[in-house]
C-alpha cells in the first residue's frame, strides 16, 4: 500500500517542479557605445546591427530581441550624425515600426525626450498584433 503512495507523491513533486520552469527569465542586457542603455529582457536575447534609411542617411541600427510566450521584446539603438534631427528621426522610426505591422497608432504621447505609441495591427497571416513602444 505504500508503494503507491510514494510514486503517486513523487509524481506530483515531478508536476510542481515542471510548474516551476519560467516562461519569462528575466535578465538585464546592456548596449554598448556609443549608446550605452540597460534593459530587462526576458530570456537571453539575439543581436544584429542592419543599415537603416532614415530620410537622406542611413545608419547602423543594433538591436537585441526575443520572442516568448508569444510576445516579442526588443530594444535598439542607432547613432545619428551631426546635423540630423533627433525629433524628426524618432517621428521616422515609429512610423516605420507601425508600417511594419501594418498597423495604425491608438495612442501616442509625448514623453520626457521622446515619444511613446500604443498600436495595433495585423500580421501577414492575418494575426492581430499590438505594439507597445517607446522612442527616445
Amino acid at each position: 500500500m505504500r508503494a503507491p503512495t510514494s510514486l503517486l507523491w513523487a509524481t506530483l513533486c515531478l508536476f510542481l517542479l515542471a510548474a516551476c520552469s519560467p516562461t519569462f527569465d528575466w535578465r538585464e542586457v546592456r548596449g554598448a557605445a556609443p549608446a550605452p542603455y540597460t534593459a530587462l529582457l526576458p530570456a537571453k536575447p539575439a543581436s544584429l546591427t542592419r543599415p537603416i534609411r532614415l530620410s537622406a542617411v542611413t545608419v547602423d541600427m543594433r538591436m537585441q530581441a526575443v520572442e516568448t510566450d508569444g510576445h516579442t521584446f526588443a530594444i535598439g539603438s542607432a547613432e545619428l550624425p551631426a546635423g540630423v534631427s533627433a525629433s524628426a528621426a524618432l517621428t521616422e522610426m515609429k512610423s516605420a515600426m507601425v508600417a511594419n505591422i501594418h498597423g495604425s497608432v491608438r495612442k501616442e504621447e509625448a514623453t520626457a525626450g521622446g515619444i511613446a505609441v500604443e498600436a495595433a495591427g495585423k500580421s501577414s497571416n492575418g494575426r492581430p498584433l499590438y505594439m507597445q513602444a517607446r522612442f527616445i
